[in-house]
């Protein structure tokens, strides 16, 4: 029987790269992001929601995104989020802990997140799935908070309000471009087999 072949050290092994909780939470939040993006194009173009109730609409907006983050929230807690947790410090803080200073370490560290020489030991991240998460990451987090400064008219300022309202638009437009980008790429990567 011939030996099982080894897995390419440039893509790692899917089965181990990651483990059942952050496949959970990734497809978790995928979904969640896919519902967010469809049900705030809706709300956000008038056409769209003249044809629908938009209150149902609002309220599967806002659940989604809700559960979207106690579902991150309960996948970073607790032992079972020990490897989720690994991979965001990975992604996002040994990165800023390997910049000591602004001038000349930010080429050193784009260098190494660069795809690894030929035998080298490549990293588990490249520096563009690091920019990705930070991005998506800071966006998210925004989006969270200016979502729950919509939902409390009256309560906060009517500038505040306008300026979260903006702030939520812009960001639902970023994070739809990253959002598309990222499944043309990984669905490019899939079809080439890697």
């Amino acid at each position: 029987m011939p030996p099982s072949p080894s897995p390419s050290p440039a893509t790692g092994d899917r089965k181990t790269r990651f483990d059942t909780v952050e496949k959970i939470i990734h497809w978790v939040i995928a979904a969640s992001m896919l519902i967010l993006l469809g049900t705030g194009t809706i709300l956000f173009v008038p056409a769209l929601s003249a044809h629908l109730p938009r209150p149902l609409i609002n309220r599967i907006h806002i659940d989604t995104g809700i559960a979207a983050t106690v579902v991150l929230v309960l996948g970073l807690i607790g032992p079972w989020g020990r490897s989720l947790r690994g991979d965001l410090h990975e992604l996002m803080i040994a990165p800023l802990n390997q910049l000591e200073s602004w001038h000349g370490t930010i080429g050193d560290w784009l260098h190494r997140a660069s795809p690894s020489p030929e035998g080298a030991q490549p990293e588990k991240y490249n520096v563009g799935q690091r920019l990705f998460t930070a991005a998506v990451a800071a966006l998210g987090i925004l989006a969270v908070l200016t979502g729950l400064a919509l939902r409390t008219p009256g309560r906060i300022p009517l500038s505040i309000q306008g300026g979260a309202e903006f702030t939520h638009e812009l960001v639902f437009f970023v994070l739809a471009v990253l959002v598309i980008g990222h499944i043309v790429k990984a669905v490019l990567a899939w079809r080439s087999g890697r």
